[in-house]
This record gives structure tokens, C-alpha cells and sequence, in this order.
């Protein structure tokens, strides 16, 4: 049975620790940070979408996204930041689901490592790090 399960946790709680274990036991494994940033490679009309919500500041001279401006304007108020996760969730999701399954050929479980946020409607299971950590200290 495939499964594709999200490891949530926060910051500095060892959802790395955790998922590089789970590498090791045959897991593979969807870093939602990295996906977050490669969604936007070569994405016009994702970063059209949040240049038209947050601004032109938050584009470079290169056309590139600066990250530090998107940050402090998307999350100076919840519902800028409720507005960014609108418009990066939807890509980020389409990613991660269309990875997931052409890794599903060859391995049997999918790890995504992301805010439980972004994976709550469609994962099989959501494990928080420290639950998996525990679990994983019991059968050692």
C-alpha cells in the first residue's frame, strides 16, 4: 500500500532528524520549504499574482522574487499572510501531489515535510515530528 504521509512540526523540533531516518528506512522525502521556492522558478503568473496582492517591491530589478520584502509585507497581518498561503498552497500542493506520485513507481512511502497548513486536507496521515520521534525511540 502506498502511502503519503506529512511530518509537521516547528521550527527546530527535528522534522530533519526525523526525515533523514525515514530516508534511510526507504522513505522518500518532499522538503515543502524547497518546493515553495521552486514553484516560483520560471512561474510568471505566480509571481504576477503576488506582485498584483503585495506589491512591486517584492520583485528585483532581474524580475526574481526577493523573499525578504515578500516576508515582511505578507506577514505583517494574518490576513496577508491568509492571502499569501491563497496563492502559493494551491501551487505548492499541485507540486508536491504530482511528485508524489511519480515516486510512488518506486518507493512505497512519500514523506512530505511541510506546515501542517499546506497538507492538512490531503494527506493519508499528518504526523507531528515529536509523535514520530517518539515512535520511532520505541521500536530501537
Amino acid at each position: 500500500m502506498k502511502k503519503l504521509v506529512g511530518l509537521t512540526g516547528k521550527t527546530g523540533a527535528g522534522k530533519s532528524n526525523v526525515s533523514a531516518l525515514l530516508k534511510e528506512k526507504g522513505a522518500y522525502i518532499i522538503d515543502g520549504d524547497i518546493v515553495a521556492r521552486n514553484v516560483l522558478i520560471d512561474n510568471d503568473a505566480l509571481l504576477n499574482k503576488l506582485k498584483e496582492e503585495f506589491g512591486h517591491g517584492i520583485i528585483d530589478s532581474d524580475g526574481t522574487l526577493n523573499r525578504r520584502a515578500l516576508a515582511k509585507e505578507a506577514f505583517s497581518t494574518p490576513e496577508k499572510t491568509e492571502k499569501l498561503n491563497s496563492i502559493m498552497h494551491p501551487a505548492i500542493n499541485d507540486f508536491i501531489f504530482s511528485e508524489s506520485e511519480k515516486v510512488f513507481e518506486d518507493f512505497n512511502v512519500v514523506i512530505v515535510d511541510a506546515d501542517d497548513s499546506l497538507l492538512i486536507a490531503r494527506m493519508d496521515k499528518i504526523q507531528d515530528v515529536k509523535k514520530v520521534a517518539e515512535e520511532m525511540k520505541k521500536r530501537d
